[in-house]
């Protein structure tokens, strides 16, 4: 009895707990409160849930809002973008038809012109040939054209070409022919230099001269070309690069 009381007085000193027996509990509430005390604990899940579900709703139809109204606008950029482009249009309906007519135009200018020689340039190729003492007297030119053909060489030595320039030069002195053919044949476009006549000519006052009489074969690469559409891009290019 006596150690009892000691070990409990110990136990208390020491700060412990004393064991205390689980005895089992009984629900003395009345089966009505207990029932009614679930419905409203129901209740509130239900209105906790209809709340969420509301706020989801909520939600939803402000989504829908701004994505209608997100659509309706672009729809609106997008009769607006239509209606610049219907003016556009409006403005522009001519392009295809001007474009068209350049178009004719340069093609009517590539055949046209398909036949131009620059002739500046090629007389004084031929006056530089000429020796120091003689003068051109005469120039012509045969040549082929959409409705003639091209004429016919003066002999068999010399081969087809476009045309035919003919000239004839007084000179003082003897030339050397075949240095001067040699020349004239160096001449871009020039082929089959031939001298059909040489005449001695004596005038009253007894000055003495010879006229020689010429011919020279065209061939196509006399003709300019400038309006075709390759040279025509690179004028566009030079025209850009200056």
């Amino acid at each position: 009895m006596t150690s009892k009381k000691k070990k409990s007085t110990a136990t208390a000193d020491n700060g412990g707990v004393p064991h205390q027996a689980m005895l089992p509990q009984v629900n003395l509430l009345p089966a009505e409160f207990v029932e009614k005390r679930e419905l409203g604990a129901l209740k509130r899940k239900i209105g906790t849930a209809f709340i969420g579900f509301f706020v989801v709703l909520v939600l939803s139809y402000v989504a829908v809002h701004v994505e209608k109204a997100a659509v309706d606008r672009r729809y609106d950029q997008a009769l607006e973008e239509t209606a610049r482009l219907k003016a556009e249009e409006v403005k522009y309906a001519e392009v295809p038809r001007i474009l068209s007519q350049i178009t004719k135009i340069e093609s009517a200018l590539r055949d046209g012109m398909y036949r131009e020689i620059l002739w500046r340039d090629y007389l004084g190729a031929i006056a530089a040939t000429v020796p120091d003492d003689g003068i051109i007297q005469t120039l012509s030119v045969t040549a082929a054209t959409p409705n003639d053909p091209e004429p016919q060489p003066i002999d068999e030595l010399q081969g087809p070409g476009i045309g035919q320039l003919t000239f004839s030069v007084n000179l003082k002195t003897m030339p050397d022919t075949v240095a001067w053919i040699n020349e004239l044949n160096a001449i871009p476009g020039f082929t089959g230099a031939r001298f059909a006549e040489a005449r001695y000519l004596q005038s009253p006052d007894g000055d003495t001269t010879y006229e020689f009489t010429g011919t020279v074969r065209l061939l196509e690469d006399i003709y300019s070309l400038r309006f075709e559409p390759e040279a025509t891009k690179e004028v566009d290019d030079d025209a850009l690069d200056s």
